[in-house]
């Protein structure tokens, strides 16, 4: 089982339903190019893993063959990390609250000293995610259908412009993706592993 990062706002989108896909950038080595067969997921028959192939010396007589192994493999059960707290209100109660959230907590957000999503520990999790499917491609070639699958919020608009509400969609995924990655990382354009999940029960071994 591996840890995931989510932000507030994409933790409430998949509590929502709104988000079945994550994105990563896919990190290949200076002086390595991706093989692009295909644009698919092949598995490395040493590392045993999936992932993105990567050619070294294309053109020469013995060009090098390696491969950028995908982080979240399909099968593999996800835990969630997003922000938390833990409170203590004497003998009587005591657990986890979560920002994501705040209509389980009783008192006001503001007096609540948040902890980040990367110190939250495993027993803290809500949110178990089972990876169902992964491939490789450019982060610009995403489509609009794919967009709505990252947690768009739902557009209440009274246009029924298909052209205006897909352009609307993408100045959101471009914004987020920024946002997220840095000022000028969608217009690297780099490939990216992209993992669609579906959710599932809090398995046994985490009590």
């Amino acid at each position: 089982m591996k840890p995931i990062l989510f932000s507030t706002p994409m933790v409430q989108a998949i509590l929502d339903g709104r988000k079945t896909m994550t994105r990563r950038v896919c990190n290949i080595p200076d002086g390595w190019e991706y093989d692009g067969y295909g644009r698919i997921i092949s598995e490395h028959p040493k590392k045993g893993k999936l992932g993105a192939i990567i050619r070294k010396g294309i053109g020469t007589d013995f060009p090098e063959v390696d491969i950028v192994p995908a982080k979240y493999q399909v099968g593999d059960v996800l835990w969630v990390r997003e922000t938390w707290q833990y409170y203590c209100l004497g003998e009587k109660e005591s657990g986890f609250i979560y920002k994501a959230s705040p209509e389980l907590f009783h008192w006001k957000e503001e007096t609540v000293k948040w902890k980040p999503s990367i110190f939250m520990p495993k027993e803290a999790c809500r949110i178990f995610l089972r990876v169902t499917n992964v491939r490789i491609e450019r982060l610009q070639d995403i489509s609009v259908e794919d967009i709505k699958k990252e947690g768009a919020p739902n557009i209440t608009i009274t246009s029924n412009d298909k052209e205006f509400i897909d352009s609307k969609l993408k100045n959101w995924w471009y914004y987020l993706w920024n946002s997220i990655n840095g000022k000028g990382a969608w217009e690297e354009n780099p490939y990216v592993f992209v993992y669609e999940f579906e959710r599932v029960e809090k398995p046994k071994e985490i009590k």
